[in-house]
């Protein structure tokens, strides 16, 4: 069994992504990527420019923006059932393997101990 429940890690997820960050660097998260935490398929989803998605099975759990600075990102939850807006966004550094199979995060700061639970809990496998 993992280390936390589905609610912990889409509420990581959510504080995980920041501010509009400039296009170069904040297309070098695009794509989906995803966790099964107790049976649950829990989804998260740059889009390229700046916004990102959390999904807990298929429904929307977070939404937010996120700023990529090299290996850094900076996550902020703006709305959703799961968003956590009150602990400012949370900072990661993060790494996808050379076949863009798998991305880890590392928490730099976060307020938000759920977040962090679940964004580096376990690696995250592209879709």
């Amino acid at each position: 069994m993992n280390r936390f429940s589905p609610c912990l890690a889409a509420v990581a997820v959510v504080a995980f992504l920041g501010g509009p960050g400039r296009a170069a660097d904040a297309d070098a998260l695009k794509g989906s990527y995803s966790i099964t935490d107790s049976g649950m398929k829990i989804t998260l989803t740059f889009d390229g420019a700046g916004a990102f998605t959390v999904k807990l099975k298929d429904d929307v759990a977070v939404e937010g923006t996120y700023k990529v600075d090299k290996d850094t990102v900076e996550i902020t939850d703006k709305k959703g059932p799961a968003a956590i807006t009150d602990k400012g966004p949370g900072k990661y550094k993060f790494a996808i393997d050379k076949d863009k199979k798998t991305l880890t995060f590392t928490k730099v700061s976060d307020e938000a101990a759920g977040r962090a639970t679940a964004l580096t809990g376990m690696p995250w496998k592209a879709e």
